[in-house]
C-alpha cells in the first residue's frame, strides 16, 4: 500500500464509524421515517426525498417497530413520490456507478500490463459459440 494512503486510513476509519453512528441514530429515534399514522401533515417532496434516502434505514427500523413502514401512505402524492424515486436513484445510482468503475480501472491496469482481462476472454468466447451454433 502506498504511504499517502496508509495516512488516510484513521481518517476513513472515523469516517465509517461517523456514518455508524448517524444510521444507529435514525434507527433508534426514528428520524423522519415513514409512518402508518394518517394524522398530521401530508408527507412532501422533501420529505420523500429524505425517506427515500433512508430506506434501508427504515426497513431495518420495521424489524423491532411494527408503526414504521417503507413508503408514507400519507402523502401529498406525485411530489413525494417524485422525491422518493429521486432518493431511491441516489441511493441505487451511487452503487452501480463505484461498481462499474472499478472493473473498467483493472481492465484498463491489465491493458497496460499487456495481460487480458476476463472480460475480454468471456466475449471471446460467446462470439465463439455464437458462430458455432450459426455454422451448424
Amino acid at each position: 500500500m502506498d504511504e499517502k494512503m496508509k495516512k488516510f486510513i484513521p481518517l476513513f476509519v472515523l469516517l465509517g464509524l461517523a456514518l455508524v453512528a448517524v444510521a444507529i441514530y435514525i434507527i433508534v429515534y426514528h428520524v423522519g421515517m415513514p409512518t402508518r399514522d394518517l394524522s398530521g401533515p401530508q408527507a412532501n417532496f422533501w420529505l420523500g426525498l429524505w425517506q427515500g434516502l433512508i430506506v434501508f434505514l427504515s426497513f431495518i427500523a420495521s424489524w423491532f417497530d411494527n408503526n414504521i413502514v417503507l413508503y408514507q401512505v400519507h402523502n401529498n402524492g406525485f411530489w413525494y413520490n417524485l422525491g422518493y424515486i429521486i432518493g431511491l436513484i441516489i441511493i441505487g445510482a451511487g452503487s452501480g456507478a463505484s461498481r462499474r468503475g472499478s472493473k473498467t480501472k483493472e481492465k484498463a491496469k491489465k491493458q497496460k500490463q499487456g495481460q487480458k482481462s476476463p472480460i475480454d476472454d468471456e466475449a471471446k468466447n460467446q462470439g465463439q459459440e455464437g458462430a458455432a451454433e450459426d455454422s451448424s
